[in-house]
């Protein structure tokens, strides 16, 4: 897979090991429990960046395997934290830690998670999303119809442009999450929608088509418009991109990468991404080349 050099420490990966299920968000969250997947092959490496704020990834990974029906392996790279999350991360069972520093920028971070991934399919998955029954089967399951699309993203209450479903009110209580998941999935059949551009958050990407259109570009080390600047690169590269109208996903955006103020971080990457492509660059792989 295509990545950035995995620097740090890597602990307890396991070919196609699940992960950790307890109470989510909380105390209560137990990496030492795990349901029992069905035999065969990993199908998905499921990549999340941490920093700091363990309550939140403890809520996003209780969510991933209380809903998380095939089998996947959790792989973690941590920017840094110093509130135990590497060692809380470290008693999930199959997972991949790896331990990137304070300055490894985002991008970056992704990078050296996709540096560990092995599976068919590849998740990008923000720790702030809270995922709901059937979210990584049924969009897998649409990759499967449509061969030409590359990647996949799910509707979502903090999603951008045609992903964003306003109608959603809640909060972030699990439970009250995938109740709302379960009316938005049997509101009627929805066929997923072509659109030249998918949210990050929360997006399943084939990893051949990873192979193929390279790493992330980290000069987005923010965390801002890495997702812009790929789906760019992969509709350059003739891969379709869709979203799921009948998944939902609760997505609680991070206020920023925690080194400098956010908007200024957004509109710095902004220009970014807007000088890269007026400069013609925009469809090469960005230094480093595109793994293998």
């Amino acid at each position: 897979m295509p990545g950035g050099p995995t620097s740090g420490e890597r602990a307890g990966s396991g070919p196609g090991a699940g992960a950790a299920r307890g109470a989510p968000g909380g105390e209560g969250a137990d990496p030492g429990r795990r349901p029992a997947r069905p035999d065969g092959p990993c199908v998905c490496d499921i990549v999340i960046v941490t920093r700091d704020d363990l309550d939140r990834t403890k809520r996003c990974v209780a969510s991933v395997e209380a809903h998380t029906e095939i089998r996947h392996r959790l792989v973690f790279v941590d920017r840094g934290s110093s509130d135990g999350t590497v060692q809380w991360l470290r008693r999930i069972p199959g997972a991949a830690v790896v331990e990137g520093g304070e300055a490894m920028g985002h991008a970056a971070a992704m990078n050296a998670g996709f540096g560990e991934a092995s599976s068919e399919y590849v998740v990008w998955l923000d720790n702030g999303a809270v995922v709901t029954p059937r979210w990584l089967s049924s969009m897998i399951g649409r990759l499967e119809e449509d061969k030409g699309a590359g990647a996949i993203s799910p509707m979502s209450n903090g999603a951008s442009r045609l992903q964003r479903d306003g109608a959603w009110d809640g909060t972030a209580d699990p439970a009250s999450v995938s109740a709302y998941a379960d009316r938005f999935a049997s509101a009627g059949a929805r066929e997923p929608v072509k659109y030249h551009r998918i949210d990050g958050f929360c997006m399943v990407v084939r990893s051949d088509v990873m192979r193929s259109v390279g790493p992330l570009d980290e000069r987005f080390g923010s965390g801002q418009f890495h997702d812009d600047d790929y789906c760019r690169r992969m509709h350059e590269a003739g891969h379709a991109m869709l979203i799921a109208r009948d998944v939902f996903v609760y997505w609680d955006p991070p206020p920023g990468d925690g080194s400098r103020d956010p908007q200024f971080a957004r509109v710095s990457a902004g220009m970014d991404l807007m000088a890269k492509w007026v400069a013609g660059e925009g469809a090469r792989p960005p230094p480093g080349g595109a793994g293998g």
